[in-house]
């Protein structure tokens, strides 16, 4: 004989027929399913579960995204017990994958790259990348493109096999400088390409309008961008004072000028000195400064190379270099 648990259906020896005779017979008792019957419905409320309505029926499909608690109503139709057991039911996510529907890739001549990044962890996920329907060798995080076109990856979760696809492009965008024209006075940029409108950068300076009027001397880098941050390939000049002159009054190089903005509103000085390296000429410099291949008492000075410094100790700045002078 055994004693039935009708909660787990466990069951406990209470009395074992000792068989003294031959013929013992055993008495009667009720087995497991004599003793107890269940009926089992599943619903989506603890409301409904005890007011044993609205009950689910199958196939059943979750009405909660990922995870949802539903319960189930034991009855045992001998005794009226009843128990209300919640079950989470939980869905495992498919990984989350952020990407741009569209990602630039830069041309200057020249095709840049551009990275595309999951940000996911490959401890966690697998990667497989696509590019027009043929699979990339890379299978990281992220994958460094530099080719226009379609593009997918396959994203899957290690531990679960759940996985995402997604799919983006990539488009070229063009940035080209076609021509730099400098002097004293002005740097001019023209450049072409796609994605307008474009930016202009001399240095460290940049700017929408393609002209600089604000010109530094020596040499210096210039760069076009475009409205996708798309940037030129750098194009070097060097910005130099004019230093051959003919003062015969045709109007070509009849002067020696200093134009430039960096001797605007300064206290620059030149000296101009000849072969043996006596003073010729001595002034204060603006941007208007002009010399005309005179001495200091205005008489014409033979045709020869002078040399020339031009200094500010407010800026502590020099600039030097000779100048052909051509007095025919």
């Amino acid at each position: 004989m055994y004693e039935i648990n009708p909660k787990n259906l466990s069951t406990k020896t209470i009395l074992t027929n000792p068989r003294i005779f031959p013929n013992a017979a055993w008495w009667g008792a009720a087995g497991k399913h004599e003793a107890i019957k269940l009926q089992e419905d599943l619903f989506e409320s603890y409301e409904d579960a005890q007011n044993n309505v609205n009950v689910i029926t199958f196939p059943y499909q979750n009405r909660t995204p990922f995870k949802q608690t539903i319960y189930l109503r034991s009855e045992n139709i001998y005794t009226g017990e009843t128990k209300i057991v919640s079950i989470d039911l939980v869905i495992n996510p498919a990984p989350r994958v952020e990407l741009e529907k569209e990602y630039i890739l830069c041309y200057n001549g020249a095709y840049g790259t551009t990275i595309v990044d999951t940000k996911l962890s490959a401890d966690t996920y697998s990667f497989e990348w696509f590019h027009e329907g043929r699979p990339e060798a890379d299978d990281k995080s992220s994958l460094s493109v530099v080719l226009p076109g379609l593009y997918k990856v396959i994203v899957t979760d290690q531990f679960t096999g759940c996985s995402t696809k997604q799919e983006f492009s990539t488009v070229q965008s063009e940035i080209f400088i076609n021509n730099v024209t400098t002097n004293q006075e002005y740097i001019l940029v023209e450049a072409s390409g796609t994605n307008h409108p474009f930016t202009y950068m001399v240095d460290n300076v940049i700017q929408q309008n393609p002209r600089f009027d604000s010109v530094p001397l020596g040499e210096i880098s210039v760069f076009a961008i475009n409205n996708k941050k798309c940037i030129s390939q750098k194009i070097v000049k060097s910005i130099s004072i004019n230093n051959v002159i003919s003062p015969n009054s045709d109007g070509i190089n009849d002067f020696f000028e200093l134009k430039n903005t960096v001797f605007k509103n300064s206290d620059f000085k030149i000296n101009i000195v000849n072969k043996y390296g006596i003073s010729v000429h001595q002034s204060i410099v603006t941007d208007k400064f002009k010399w005309d291949g005179r001495d200091a008492v205005g008489r014409p000075l033979p045709t020869g190379t002078y040399w020339y410094s031009i200094y500010s100790a407010e800026k502590d700045k020099r600039y030097t270099g000779f100048i052909l002078l051509k007095n025919y």
